[in-house]
C-alpha cells in the first residue's frame, strides 16, 4: 500500500486540517439521519456509514459506536455564485458514506461517498478502538458499491497480497435520482500492491 507516497500523504493531512477546521467552526449540526451501508469487520465489530457523513464502529457486545469518525469524505463545497453568497450562509452540507467493503481476515477497510475518492483505513492496534485514514484512490461519480478480492501468492504462506478492488460508479446515486454527475456507469477495477516485505538478514 502506498502510504508513504508524499502525495498520499499530503492528502490525509488535508483531510485532518478540514476536519479540524470544520470542528472549531462548529457551523453545523450533521444529525444521522439513516444508515446506508455496513461492512463486517471480524467477528466482534462491523462498520456503518450514514448520510452524516460518519463513519461508526460497533461492536457486537456495546449498544453504541465504540468510536465515530465524522465528515469521513469531508464537505460539499460551499456556493461561488455571488447572488447565492448575499443569502443567509448554507450551512455545509456532508458527502454521505454510499458504500463500505472490508478486506477479509485483515484489518483494512475501504468506504466511498460521491467527493471524488475511495479512501481507504486501518484499524487501530491495541485496546483503544478506532481507525485512521492510509490511502486513496481517486475516482470521478457516484460510488455506489464496493467489492474487494486478493490476489493468489506465489507463497504458500503469504502475510501480505496484492488487492482487486471492484467499484459500481454511476452518474446518479442508487437510491435515487436528485443528483447527477458528469460520469460513466461502469466497474472500475483497482489493484492495490502489497509492500515488499522486509528482509530478516
Amino acid at each position: 500500500l502506498a502510504e508513504r507516497n508524499p502525495r498520499v500523504r499530503a492528502s490525509i493531512a488535508a483531510h485532518h486540517d478540514e476536519l479540524r477546521a470544520l470542528a472549531a467552526a462548529d457551523a453545523a449540526d450533521f444529525t444521522e439521519q439513516c444508515i446506508d451501508c455496513v461492512a463486517m469487520i471480524d467477528e466482534e465489530c462491523f462498520v456503518t456509514g450514514s448520510d452524516s457523513g460518519a463513519i461508526c464502529l460497533w461492536s457486537v457486545q456495546k449498544k453504541k459506536p465504540v468510536f465515530i469518525h465524522h465528515l469521513a469524505h469531508g464537505v460539499f463545497p460551499s456556493p461561488t455564485d455571488t447572488a447565492e453568497q448575499q443569502q443567509p450562509p448554507i450551512p455545509p452540507r456532508p458527502f454521505w458514506i454510499s458504500a463500505l467493503c472490508a478486506v477479509p481476515l485483515t484489518d483494512l477497510f475501504l468506504s466511498a461517498s460521491s467527493d471524488g475518492a475511495i479512501r481507504l483505513w486501518r484499524m487501530r492496534a491495541g485496546k483503544v478502538p478506532g481507525f485512521d485514514l492510509v490511502n486513496f484512490i481517486a475516482v470521478k461519480g457516484f460510488v455506489n458499491g464496493l467489492s474487494v478480492c486478493e490476489l493468489p501468492s506465489d507463497e504458500l504462506v503469504s502475510p501480505k497480497r496484492d488487492i482487486v478492488v471492484a467499484a459500481a460508479v454511476g452518474q446518479e446515486p442508487r437510491l435515487g435520482r436528485w443528483d447527477k454527475m458528469s460520469a460513466r456507469n461502469v466497474i472500475k477495477l483497482y489493484t492495490l500492491k502489497a509492500l515488499p516485505q522486509k528482509s530478516l538478514q
